[in-house]
């Protein structure tokens, strides 16, 4: 169900719908070089776990983040790629750019110069993906926010780490983080997440639970974000080395509100 010109409903409503989703994938891209403005421009260190480009299955591309030292100019960010095999591929001047769900990049705007060096993916800290907007009023004081997300990451006996982060700006790595996902050797992750409101609108809790069993050993997460105000929600990324590569598969934000 869509609505017009993002008019959410009001939570007073009190009908549920999708706020935001994405099946795009997009991740940091791990130590490699970009070169000149050619085809085939983008040389990964560590290959990915399939082709994302329209080689393997159709897939159109993927989303990567590049710190500055990739380009001889272009700023740090997530550019659109289309991989020609699961190290080599393209990286084009179509940046993603919060907030919103990224939808297809574009090959249109051309082929980023490269810096020709190699370069090294940031490690230690979270990098914002996909950041979504929730308007103010729109979950109500008994209503939440319901989030299923799917990972995927090479298996190495490093730490590749996914978390869905709340705040008041599209900085949400700043702000309050739910459980996180730290994966080593297995390469798939599913996250189930709830955000909600405490009887009123300006306390809340986070709750994360896996995919295989509904249940948690870590307490509730105690907040107090006021959600008559727009905050803003999405998943963060990071890998404790630079080799490695986590991607966000895919993601949906829920509002039931009440």
């Amino acid at each position: 169900m869509s609505w017009p010109n993002q008019q959410w409903p009001s939570a007073s409503q009190k009908v549920p719908y999708i706020l935001a989703q994405s099946n795009v994938p997009i991740g940091p891209a791990n130590t490699g070089t970009v070169t000149g403005s050619s085809t085939g421009n983008l040389v990964l260190g560590t290959a990915l776990d399939q082709t994302y480009g329209p080689t393997s299955n159709n897939i159109p591309g993927i989303w990567l983040y590049f710190p500055s030292t990739a380009f001889s100019t272009a700023a740090a960010g997530w550019y659109w790629c289309v991989m020609t095999n699961t190290t080599t591929g393209t990286v084009y001047n179509s940046v993603y750019t919060a907030p919103g769900m990224p939808g297809l990049g574009s090959t249109a705007a051309g082929i980023v110069t490269g810096s020709g060096s190699q370069y090294a993916q940031a490690t230690g800290s979270y990098t914002a993906s996909l950041v979504a907007l929730v308007p103010g009023n729109s979950i109500g004081p008994n209503g939440h926010l319901r989030v299923t997300a799917q990972f995927s990451n090479n298996n190495t006996g490093n730490n590749k780490l996914a978390r869905t982060f709340v705040y008041t700006t599209t900085a949400i790595a700043s702000g309050v983080g739910a459980l996180q996902g730290t994966e080593t050797s297995n390469v798939n992750q599913m996250h189930i997440l709830k955000f909600f409101n405490l009887g009123v609108t300006n306390s809340n809790a986070f709750v994360a639970v896996g995919a295989v069993v509904l249940q948690s050993g870590t307490a509730l997460q105690l907040v107090s974000y006021d959600t008559t105000q727009s905050i803003y929600i999405g998943p963060c990324l990071q890998v404790a080395t630079a080799t490695d590569w986590i991607i966000c598969m895919n993601y949906c934000i829920e509002v039931l509100p009440s």
